[in-house]
């Protein structure tokens, strides 16, 4: 029966999102808002889905929920395929925050991470083909990395299998970052088992390791992340024991090699996400694919690539596992020794009707056949008796081709190497090091990781490091370059690229960014002369040509643009950008017909390349195809102000100021309304003389609301400098600001903000931004908390200012202003982080009591991976306890140090799997407290389960060094001292080193002050802990120098010094 579908308007109780964050969060997820306030009750929302059906398989995609499908069911089994969750409960689990478990997300982003959109609308599109398939397409563009992402959804006629077809494009002039994994959840029991053909995972053997069979969900006392890192099968999945049902993911390895399982673990923490996640408390695991074989991994895409591939998913039900599969079947061998022979377990599911085949099983050297008709509602069981473990099963259709074959053999598996690679903590560490070509290569390896992670400020360093010692090392003078290309900083590009050319005039790289730079700056002659050098490369072939072509459409010569984009076209039939040039340009030249018969088929492969959109409008007019192409564009493009944006680049890049004078107008005349609108449409007026209209677009742009405005795009540098040059106002200073500490020029970033509140923009956020940068780039702690203090002035419910404020005080030592601007706040504000700021002011005042009163009376909003309001817990009641071991108050004391080993769950945590939890603390001062009291059996005890915790903070280390020594074991525990003491030593000269070499705003924006004040406060304990108090002092001193914010360590300077400071 062909596929049905329909739209469903559900109504779901939903927790929604009270607000956006209205803070820039400059090098997290800008130009994105953080999503992390919601409804503490659920509320009924209703939602416009989309339903697609067949005889076996029910899915449900709800757009505005995200990149997702939200469910799909299994009509034959009765149940959901994935983790499926009827209230939409997002929790603090995402890179922007609020994330649900539930179906599959698919995640196409610039850093490991929960995608930017799994949670917010995508694009979506429904087809139906007439092989009676449909396919629901959701997709987006990241606005971090400018790749269109889209993702097909097909349900097929007689087929079990959800098809999922993702095709990615790099719609940026650069290389970019580029990561994609899959991510469904599974419900889970106490029986489930994950299938990975594979022996390895970083962390070891696999699915044995250290004696446990980790496949089992049960096995999994902690949160783990396993990547199978050798697998070369085309194949993985889970299987449940109890619920007899499981599924399968099938594609081609080498284009999706990532194969991953998380689970949060059965002990106490783990099974505590379960609540909170789902009203209905069910435990899950994540069965994922991925582009890369890890998630460390983040790649480079090059300009204008464009790839596809496919991944089949389905439920299989009642065969007992996976030993093998395919999109067609899966196959599940067991065999076990019984009296001598082996009892032989075979179970084969399909994913669609295969009657009549031919099932031949080898058992040994005994072979039987039988003929079984094979469907999803009747899967093949059977047990067998055979003299050896030698089983071989064969599936043949009744026109006997194979559908499924499985010897038994050992899987096929290789270790990659490449999981392994870790650049250097410092960009210097390895220049003492280098030996020949081979070093620099490896210094050359660790900057291009640092750069595919997004760490750009270290890739530059490092890559001037490389040209330190080999100053014509073209790939570094290029990488460089890049790097500078994408801050806007063109000439400064040019510099390193007209060298590196010199160096080595066969690396294609140089000519092709080069030729972009001098784009960049209209000069057209070099520009062309280095592009034409670049195209003679497959690499760069479309991307330079593409800039050739619009060198040309900048011309007006049409017909020359033509040829070059005929050309690409026909040669790399996928590479949008120039498709949508081309349309341009046959459009321009009357050739309508073509025109419009590109779009289409473009649109047909990509049906949410926005650019397109618009060209199939413009190119249907006066056909019976406009009004469609219109609601399309509207529905699609005008659906957001930053599609029209990008959509307006497009042709503003390509001196088509018409085209983008017309996309703005509907935009506004749709009700996009955005100071950005108004400053691209003021821009296209001034590029073509009409300065009265300008000055108009850009009065309106500056009299709308600035939040949320967080420009990003290298075009919008020149557009905001003409909108502040041309009117005075302090909005566009503003603006610009934003971009240019995106882009990390941070001093002309604040140049730009100072002269912004010099012209009198009183907004809060402008102030919170100066106090970000005076603070976290220059350390200007004191200036910083001026501007909060403004900020917090103009927006007194802003609750996230007074967090950032807090930070500030503590890094000074203002405790008392601490706690009396967050006792103030809390009386304007409710909300759980306030309280856990105020409630870790009160712990370093001594105000234990007043700390442990909020912690303990109020529900904390739970993170992934986030002990922090746990850890103030602990800090108030171990401070508390030895304030009254003090006073001889030790039965009291000892209520205080067994009520540090709880996790209360109010705080957002369960208790963690023994060895993984941080309990050194806690253990020496329960044994100090048990030796008082004269129970000192109870205090060994206590002293020597130290040795079960696997992980140790730095704090801990010293605990358990005055443990060792409680123990008697006091050589040991001198070394152990010693040994901290030279590694943060060690440690220490590095980063005064490092310090040497780099500009003091690239050493504090990375936190290597803040690490420096860590190592003088491990090497004072270490000091302590070797009996050397003064040499102890002497460190503690260097350490608060730096900052006064150093936790527990200022209570141990505090316990020890007090006397001496005053």
């Amino acid at each position: 029966m062909p596929v049905k579908y329909y739209r469903e308007r559900i109504t779901m109780q939903t927790y929604r999102i009270l607000d956006e964050d209205p803070l820039p969060r400059f090098f997290r997820y800008y130009p994105y808002t953080g999503l992390n306030n919601f409804d503490d009750k659920p509320v009924p929302v209703e939602y416009d889905s989309i339903v697609a059906e067949n005889e076996y398989l029910k899915m449900r995609v709800i757009p505005s929920l995200g990149a997702r499908l939200y469910d799909l069911y299994d009509k034959v089994n009765k149940v959901h395929v994935f983790h499926y969750n009827e209230i939409v409960r997002p929790t603090m689990i995402a890179i922007r925050g609020a994330w649900v478990a539930t179906g599959i997300e698919f995640n196409c982003l610039h850093r490991p991470h929960h995608t930017v959109d799994n949670f917010s609308p995508v694009d979506y599109k429904v087809v139906k083909r007439e092989d009676g398939s449909v396919t629901v397409y959701i997709g987006n563009i990241n606005l971090i990395t400018n790749i269109y992402y889209l993702i097909g959804l097909t349900l097929r006629p007689g087929r079990q299998f959800l098809e999922t077809h993702i095709k990615i494009f790099n719609n940026d002039q650069l290389r970019t970052r580029y990561y994609f994994w899959t991510n469904t959840a599974e419900s889970v029991t106490d029986m489930s088992r994950i299938f990975i053909p594979g022996k390895r995972t970083q962390a070891g053997p696999f699915p044995v390791f250290k004696g446990v069979d980790v496949s089992w969900y049960r096995n999994c006392k902690y949160s783990v992340d396993a990547f199978v890192i050798d697998c070369e099968e085309d194949f993985f999945g889970y299987y449940d024991y109890k619920m007899e049902r499981g599924v399968v993911q099938y594609a081609n390895h080498f284009q999706v090699p990532g194969k991953k399982r998380f689970t949060w673990g059965t002990s106490e923490d783990g099974l505590f996400w379960a609540p909170i996640l789902s009203d209905k408390g069910i435990p899950y695991i994540e069965l994922q694919s991925g582009r890369f074989r890890t998630q460390g991994i983040v790649e480079f895409i090059d300009p204008h690539f464009y790839e596809e591939w496919k991944e089949w998913w389905y439920p299989i039900a009642k065969i007992g596992g996976i030993s093998f599969a395919n999109k067609d079947a899966t196959v599940y061998v067991d065999h076990k020794k019984q009296n001598g022979k082996y009892k032989v377990f075979i179970g084969i599911y399909v994913t669609k009707e295969f009657p009549r085949s031919r099932i031949i099983v080898r058992c040994g050297n005994k072979v039987v056949e039988e003929t079984f008709d094979l469907s999803p509602d009747n899967p093949f069981i059977k047990e067998y008796v055979s003299e050896n473990d030698k089983v071989e099963v064969k599936v043949l259709d009744k026109d006997n081709k194979e559908v499924i074959f499985w010897d038994c053999r050992d899987y096929k598996t290789k270790v990659d190497e490449s999981v392994f690679l870790v650049p250097a903590e410092f960009a210097s560490e390895r220049e003492e090091k280098l030996e020949g070509g081979r070093s620099l290569e490896k210094l050359l390896v660790d900057a291009t990781i640092e750069d595919k992670r997004g760490r750009s400020l270290l890739a530059e360093l490092k890559y001037k490091n490389v040209l330190k010692l080999d100053e014509y090392c073209s790939r570094a003078l290029c990488y460089l370059a890049i790097l500078y290309y994408r801050q806007g900083r063109y000439r400064d590009a040019i510099k390193l690229l007209e060298k590196a050319v010199k160096v080595n005039p066969s690396f294609e790289d140089t000519h092709y960014y080069l030729g972009l730079s001098y784009l960049r700056l209209n000069d057209y002659f070099n520009s062309e002369i280095e592009l034409w050098k670049a195209r003679i490369s497959m690499k760069f072939f479309s991307p330079a040509s593409y800039h050739i072509a619009l060198i040309n459409v900048r011309r007006k010569e049409y017909e020359r643009a033509e040829e070059i984009l005929k050309e690409i076209t026909e040669r790399n039939s996928k590479d949008m950008k120039s498709l949508f040039l081309y349309i341009v340009v046959l459009r321009k030249l009357g050739k309508l017909n073509k025109a419009l018969e590109i779009a289409k088929k473009t649109l047909d492969m990509f049906p949410f390349y926005y650019p397109i959109l618009s060209e199939w409008m413009l190119c249907a007019k006066g056909t019976e195809e406009y009004e469609e192409a219109k609601s399309e564009f509207k529905r699609i493009v005008l659906a957001k102000d930053q599609k029209v944006l990008e959509v307006a680049k497009e042709y503003m890049n390509a001196e088509l100021f018409e085209e983008a004078e017309d996309v703005l107008k509907m935009a506004i005349s749709s009700g996009i309304d955005t100071p950005m609108i108004h400053y691209y449409l003021g821009f296209v007026y001034e590029k073509t003389g009409r300065l009265n209209e300008r000055d108009k677009e850009y009065k309106i742009g500056n009299s709308k609301n600035p939040d949320y405005i967080f420009p990003h795009r290298l075009e919008e540098i020149e557009i905001l400098e003409s909108v502040e040059n041309a009117t005075g106002n302090p909005k566009p200073s503003y603006y610009l600001g934003n971009l240019l500490f995106y882009l990390r020029r941070f001093k002309e970033a604040v140049k730009e903000w100072e002269e912004a509140r010099e012209k009198g923009l009183r907004y809060s956020i402008l102030y919170r931004n100066l106090g970000y940068a005076y603070y976290t780039v220059y350390r200007d702690a004191q200036k910083a908390l001026e501007m909060y203090k403004e900020a917090i002035r103009l927006d007194p419910l802003n609750y996230r200012l007074y967090l950032e404020y807090d930070e500030v005080c503590a890094w000074l030592g203002l405790t008392s202003k601490r706690i009396r601007t967050l006792e103030d706040a809390r009386k304007k504000i409710r909300k759980d982080s306030i309280l856990a700021k105020l409630s870790s002011a009160y712990v370093d005042a001594g105000k234990y009591d007043a700390a442990l009163e909020i912690l303990t009376t109020n529900t904390f909003t739970p993170a992934e991976g986030y002990y922090g309001y746990w850890n103030i817990y602990v800090e108030a009641l171990i401070r508390r306890g030895v304030e009254k071991m003090e006073k001889g108050e030790l039965k009291e004391a000892l209520e205080d140090f067994l009520s540090a080993f709880k996790y209360p769950s109010n705080l957002g945590v369960g208790a963690p799997y023994p060895p993984r939890r941080h309990e050194a603390m806690q253990r020496y001062w329960l044994g100090e407290c048990y030796l008082a009291l004269g129970e000192k059996e109870k205090a060994l005890k206590v002293w020597n389960e130290i040795f079960i915790q696997e992980r140790l903070t730095p704090i801990e280390e010293y605990y358990k060094g005055l443990i060792l020594k409680k123990l008697g074991k006091e050589e040991e525990a001198k070394q152990y001292f010693e040994d901290i003491l030279l590694k943060a030593s060690q440690r220490e000269k590095k980063i005064i080193k490092f310090k040497k070499s780099v500009p003091p705003e690239y050493f504090i924006f990375l936190n290597y002050d803040k690490q420096l004040a860590l190592c003088r406060c491990i090497k004072a304990t270490a000091y302590l802990g070797l009996m050397r108090n003064e040499e102890a002092l002497k460190e503690f001193r260097k350490a608060r120098r730096i900052t006064k914010d150093l936790g527990h360590y200022n209570w141990i300077y505090n316990s020890h010094f007090s006397k001496r400071v005053q």
